[in-house]
């Protein structure tokens, strides 16, 4: 069995200027997203907003509805034929601000990209988080919900002038 959790965020000083080259202080929060993948003989998603079973390639496009995450993560790495049973769940308060379905992602990300056996950094994990939040849900996002759920922690980033579709530049402090 394969477990991740990832941290909510709270941007204290500096939101939104993640998105167009600003700086900010953020910190993680106690509430938490969890994922666990086991091995079964179907592909089952599973949250408590119920379970649905992927067979066919255009069962992973998106429905908008609660397992489009755990759908774009299979997408990204193509792993349109894998077996198991990826179970999702979260205590980050819906719809508040905290960075709950990226944190989400964090950890879906993780836990199967283990699963495939494909080895991600920090910094790495919080840039594919944001291209999957960005390409695959089709989300406008900036860059500190990924790098906080991936990184967790009281954070100062120093996001240089870029574009937000490019690749971050980022440096932070502990």
């Amino acid at each position: 069995m394969i477990k991740a959790s990832a941290p909510g965020r709270a941007g204290i000083i500096g939101n939104p200027t993640d998105g167009y080259g600003g700086s900010m202080i953020a910190c993680s929060t106690k509430n938490r997203a969890y994922v666990t993948i086991e091995r079964a003989d179907d592909l089952i998603i599973e949250n408590d907003m119920g379970k649905v079973v992927l067979k066919w390639e255009n069962d992973f496009d998106n429905q908008g509805d609660y397992f489009d995450l755990v759908r774009s993560v299979l997408r990204y790495f193509k792993l349109y034929d894998m077996k198991g049973k990826i179970k999702s769940s979260t205590d980050i308060p819906v719809q508040a601000g905290l960075a709950g379905s990226t944190a989400l992602l964090s950890c879906i990300l993780a836990a199967v990209s283990a699963y495939a056996g494909i080895s991600y950094n920090r910094y790495e994990l919080a840039e594919v988080n944001r291209s999957i939040e960005l390409n695959y849900m089709k989300t406008h996002c900036g860059y500190q919900d990924a790098y906080m759920t991936s990184f967790g922690g009281l954070i100062i980033w120093i996001f240089e002038a870029r574009n937000t579709t490019r690749t971050l530049i980022v440096s932070f402090t502990l």
